[in-house]
This record gives C-alpha cells, sequence and structure tokens, in this order.
C-alpha cells in the first residue's frame, strides 16, 4: 500500500523532481516545444494540488477495499457467512467481484481459503457473487493451509485452484459444487503439472479420486 507519508509535501518539491525529470528527457529526441509544454503544465501548483488530491483519494479507496478483503478473510476463518455478506453489501458488482477474486500467499483468495476450511456454504455463497472457481494462486505460506508433506509438495508448485485445494481437504462435496459451477477438474500447477487427481491420491482420499475419475480427471 502506498504511503501518503512518501509523496512531496510542497509544490518545490515537485518542482525539483519534474525539473530534473525534464532536464533529463531533454537529453532524448523528444521535440523541445512537447517538452517545454509538459514542464509549464506539470510546474503548475494548482495541477499539484489536483494531483495530490487525487492519489490521496484514490490511496484511500484502495485501502479500504483491502480492508473488506481482510475482513472477509477473518470471517471466512470464523465460519461467519453474515460477515462476509455485511462487508460486499457495500460494494457494486463489479468492485465486489474483484474483492472476492483478490489474493496472498498466506490466505489465498477467499475461495481457497473456504475451500480449505470445508465450508459449504461460504463456498456457495462467494462463487453466487462472482468468484472464479478457476481463479489460481502462485505460492501459499503454511501458515494459514497448512497440508501434509505428500500434499505440501505439490501445492507449493503454484498455480493452485480452489478444486485442488478441497482434493487436498477431501471434501467432496465442495469439490462437486465447484464442477457444477465451472471449476477445472484438470486444472494444472506449474512445472511438474500436478492436478487435483494427483493431489488427492497424494492425501488419500478415495471417494474424491473415484469422483474425478468418473469425470474424466487425469493425473499430471
Amino acid at each position: 500500500v502506498l504511503d501518503l507519508a512518501d509523496l512531496p509535501k510542497t509544490t518545490d518539491e515537485m518542482k525539483h523532481i519534474v525539473s530534473e525529470a525534464f532536464d533529463f528527457l531533454s537529453g532524448t529526441h523528444i521535440e523541445d516545444l512537447i517538452i517545454a509544454k509538459l514542464k509549464e503544465e506539470f510546474l503548475n501548483p494548482d495541477l499539484h494540488i489536483e494531483i495530490s488530491s487525487i492519489l490521496s483519494d484514490l490511496i484511500q479507496f484502495m485501502t479500504d477495499l483491502c480492508t473488506k478483503w481482510r475482513n472477509i478473510m477473518t470471517a471466512i476463518e470464523n465460519d461467519d457467512l453474515d460477515g462476509i455478506r455485511v462487508e460486499l453489501e457495500s460494494l457494486d458488482l463489479n468492485l465486489r467481484k474483484s474483492v472476492i477474486n483478490s489474493w496472498d500467499n498466506e490466505y489465498g483468495s477467499p475461495l481457497h481459503f473456504a475451500a480449505y476450511r470445508r465450508n459449504y456454504q461460504i463456498t456457495k455463497f462467494l462463487l453466487e457473487n462472482g468468484a472464479n472457481p478457476n481463479s489460481r494462486i502462485d505460492f501459499l505460506t503454511r501458515k494459514k493451509m497448512p497440508f501434509d508433506a505428500n500434499v505440501n509438495k505439490i501445492i507449493k508448485r503454484g498455480a493452485i485452484t480452489p478444486m485442488s485445494i478441497a482434493a487436498a481437504k477431501g471434501d467432496l462435496p465442495i469439490i462437486k459444487l465447484l464442477h457444477e459451477k465451472g471449476g477445472c477438474i484438470n486444472a494444472k500447477t506449474f512445472l511438474i503439472q500436478y492436478t487435483p487427481l494427483d493431489v488427492s491420491k497424494a492425501a488419500g482420499h478415495s471417494d474424491v479420486i473415484e469422483y474425478l475419475s468418473k469425470n474424466g480427471a487425469e493425473r499430471g
């Protein structure tokens, strides 16, 4: 998250920064007339104030979205479906999808974490509100979603979908739900390209193995 404390405080500081930038550009192929016009505009104190205001609003907006995302993850951790509803109610559909499909290396996305928590109702709610059943996360720490050694060597390969998380947990109802909502049963990890079927076999979940196999799942 950007910190407003790092932004130039005065117009003079902005002038100095922009002047240095345009002094550098003066040695390039940009026409002198264009440089002069741009320099005049960027050194306008009113423009500096306007830009600072826009940046401030943007940073606050992004901070609010990040806070909502973190609150959603906390609600999932507490199996609090109503808490998730409250966080999403104030967002329009596009922003709702953006927040729901965001992720980090600790929790994954809300859908990944809900699958890990084996909460069917929350998983269903997220899918109904725009969660992507094929969303991928590049890497997971084991802090919030630990697995045994056999599964972890697959999960850490990256490009993990909620289907693989559900397969690792042996949660057949969530696997069926994800599949019904368009989740790919053959989504592969990076490099070695493990699939949910590989994950379920590593975890030893026979009912999941049977379902995936009957529905065309392949090993990586």
